[in-house]
């Protein structure tokens, strides 16, 4: 085996029978003692653990609140946070750890400790339950070693921490796509045409039937059956249109005319006794005991010319107004069940008003099937036929206060009032000698057990509807493409942020303490402690064991060439 080198075999001697180091030895160089090479690790770790944090706050801050697709590095955002953030955990307990195991040479440079106590400091700096043993086993107050102690306690829940630093939410995009579009009648177009036999007859505004559009009379039953309207719209999904959208509309007032609508009797024999109801704007009828319902109006469109009458309609049409009012109808139905017997002529009596409106609308938003918007109403003015050429243009144009021109052929505006005014929707519902006529006339069935206001409402929604739905002119929206988006709980970087603070505090601190006690900057270098000894020689025999824990080296860079060089076998 080979030897090993003189000074080596001098320094064991020195160990274990030298009494006092010369006086070289005792006072070796201060500058090595108060070198602070030996924490250059130690303070390039905490560096280290504030720049991965500071990269951990300059990506969050990147990614706040922005969406999850402009994160484009190969690892995930997640992964790279937690990937910061571990660093600088680890980071920073890699600097406790060796301000730890520096404090129990100190710890044992200020007073008389137990030899014991060398072994917890050494435990604590390697991890958490060492420091629970060592807050737990010493008497500390609060020193830079129990400090440390706390902060390794406290970073086992970093990583916890880290994972609720990020979280996900989905939110609607808005892209305008194509996708999302809302129907607007700026001018509706039908396919009415004008009845060729009745074109040239004075003041006849006649449309041909077959010409009357099936979904414009579906529009009308289906409001009046139907308990609500949902708009038309064009959506894939969530959409939301921005603007002010302005477009035709039909709107309906009812009110009850009970009792201010004139009623002659007409006396007669049982059944053959009937009422004459003339209601407030005009509207005639006659109801007798069979009368279940009554749906009357006004007759005719309420068009009229300015002037003496000129000839021809076709010849005349910018003398022609038309008001907005599409139809007056009035409701008549009775109270009481049949039963049997004679029932008394008590009816009810309502008087609806339908007309063109302009509809406004706002704030729409679609999810699936349904819409929620906001819509305001506005009456309309008088309409007259517009056009680069009035005489001979079908274009009727209305106005009303703070709306634009809105515009519907002539030949659908008649046309409506047609299906109002027909057998289909006006007439009546009879009970004859205990049994409901059949085929019963008119759309009175459907006003039996229901709000009649509620019921022109909904009709008037309907037909809104189909205006809207059935023009050429449209709105587009914003599709809400669902996105993933980044939010940031800042507290939860609060611990992380902590336990790097103490991690400087430590290194600062054990470097200023080591200065200030002239400790060699040993900490948890086993080499040291080997070259330790603890000499029992002032001892007295009576006393507790005390002793001196010596070595003849202060420079750690020293022993630790020393020990390059030396080689050793276990006893």
């Amino acid at each position: 085996m080979q030897k090993a080198p003189n000074f080596a075999r001098a320094l064991y001697s020195s160990l274990r029978n030298n009494d006092n180091a010369t006086d070289t030895k005792a006072n070796t160089s201060r500058r090595h003692i108060l070198d602070d090479y030996g924490w250059t690790w130690e303070i390039a770790a905490v560096v280290a653990s504030f720049g991965s944090l500071a990269a951990v706050v300059a990506i969050l801050s990147t990614m706040e609140s922005q969406a999850s697709s402009r994160w484009t590095f190969f690892i995930s955002l997640n992964a790279t946070v937690a990937v910061f953030i571990t660093a600088a955990k680890s980071l920073a307990l890699l600097a406790i750890g060796a301000c730890i195991s520096q404090a129990k040479w100190i710890h044992f440079r200020r007073s008389r400790r137990r030899l014991e106590e060398l072994e917890l400091f050494e435990s604590a700096s390697r991890g958490p339950l060492g420091s629970v043993v060592l807050l737990s086993r010493v008497r500390w107050t609060l020193t830079l070693a129990s400090v440390g102690a706390i902060a390794t306690i406290l970073a086992v829940g970093v990583d916890a921490f880290a994972q609720q630093v990020i979280d996900f939410d989905t939110r609607g995009v808005e892209t305008m796509d194509g996708h999302a579009v809302f129907g607007l009648g700026h001018f509706f177009k039908g396919n009415a045409k004008w009845s060729k036999a009745d074109i040239n007859v004075g003041d006849a505004f006649n449309v041909d039937p077959a010409s009357i559009s099936p979904k414009m009379q579906g529009a009308v039953f289906r409001g009046i059956v139907e308990d609500t309207t949902t708009p038309s719209f064009k959506c894939n999904g969530n959409c939301v249109w921005k603007d002010a959208y302005w477009s035709l509309g039909i709107g309906s007032h009812c009110s009850n005319v009970t009792t201010t609508s004139k009623v002659i009797h007409r006396p007669g024999k049982a059944w053959e006794e009937s009422l004459n109801i003339t209601t407030p704007a005009g509207i005639e009828f006659s109801v007798d005991r069979s009368t279940k319902i009554l749906v009357a109006n006004n007759g005719t469109i309420p068009w009229w010319r300015e002037g003496p009458y000129q000839g021809h309609l076709i010849k005349n049409r910018t003398t022609i107004r038309f008001p907005p009012e599409v139809g007056v109808f009035a409701i008549a139905r009775t109270l009481l069940p049949f039963d049997g017997s004679l029932p008394p002529l008590k009816f009810e009596t309502h008087e609806c008003v339908v007309s063109l409106e302009a509809h406004k609308y706002t704030n729409i938003k679609t999810n699936g099937a349904n819409i929620d918007l906001t819509l305001e109403r506005f009456p309309l003015g008088t309409g007259t036929f517009r056009g680069p050429n009035p005489e001979v243009s079908d274009k009727l144009g209305f106005r009303g206060p703070g709306t634009p021109d809105l515009y519907i052929k002539s030949q659908d505006l008649v046309a409506l009032n047609f299906i109002l005014l027909s057998r289909q929707f006006s007439g009546s519902l009879r009970d004859d000698d205990g049994l409901l006529s059949v085929p019963a006339e008119g759309a009175g069935v459907a006003f039996i057990n229901r709000s009649i206001s509620a019921a022109f409402d909904n009709m008037a929604a309907s037909l809104s509807d189909y205006l809207r739905a059935n023009s050429k002119d449209s709105a587009e929206g914003f599709s809400l493409v669902p996105e993933v988006y980044v939010r940031v709980f800042w507290p939860w970087l609060t611990l992380p942020i902590v336990v790097t603070v103490v991690a400087a505090f430590c290194v600062a601190g054990t470097m200023i303490s080591s200065r200030m006690h002239a400790c060699a900057v040993w900490k948890s270098s086993a080499i040291a402690i080997l070259h330790h000894y603890v000499d029992f020689k002032d001892t007295k025999e009576e006393e507790e064991s005390v002793g001196l824990l010596k070595t003849d080296y202060k420079d750690l860079q020293a022993m630790d060439q020393m020990a390059k060089q030396t080689k050793v076998t276990l006893e």
